[in-house]
């Protein structure tokens, strides 16, 4: 079963980021439609492309790329799809495609655990 991060985690993640207009009424809107756009992804009512286009659109990303780790003699490749925020360490959606499950992280501390696990990155 796919696995999406709560409500609660959307909230601790991102509300900083999304109420920088000083607007909290638009921030809450924004993470009920993304805590939706997650339901519909794990309930398989929106492809892995979708979600993280919109993704892209509700976090006024700066796109959407593709990371992977190398192939080495203990660990086979592992891929993560995120939205490009613009800075390693700013808070976004990452798309683990190994584990099918979308994190709220940031790129930089997935990459770093990873790493830990013994994944070697580019």
């Amino acid at each position: 079963m796919r696995h999406i991060p709560s409500a609660k985690s959307l909230h601790e993640r991102f509300w900083q980021q999304l109420v920088h207009d000083k607007d909290p009424d638009r921030a809450k809107a924004t993470l009920k439609v993304l805590r939706n756009l997650l339901v519909a992804w794990r309930d398989r009512r929106v492809k892995s492309q979708e979600m993280l286009a919109e993704a892209n659109q509700l976090l006024n990303g700066h796109g959407v790329e593709y990371i992977r780790s190398e192939d080495d003699d203990q660990h086979e490749a592992h891929g993560a799809y995120y939205v490009n925020m613009g800075d390693t360490y700013t808070p976004t959606l990452l798309l683990d495609l190994d584990r099918d499950r979308v994190w709220a992280t940031d790129y930089g501390s997935w990459v770093e655990a990873e790493e830990r696990a013994g994944r070697k990155f580019p």
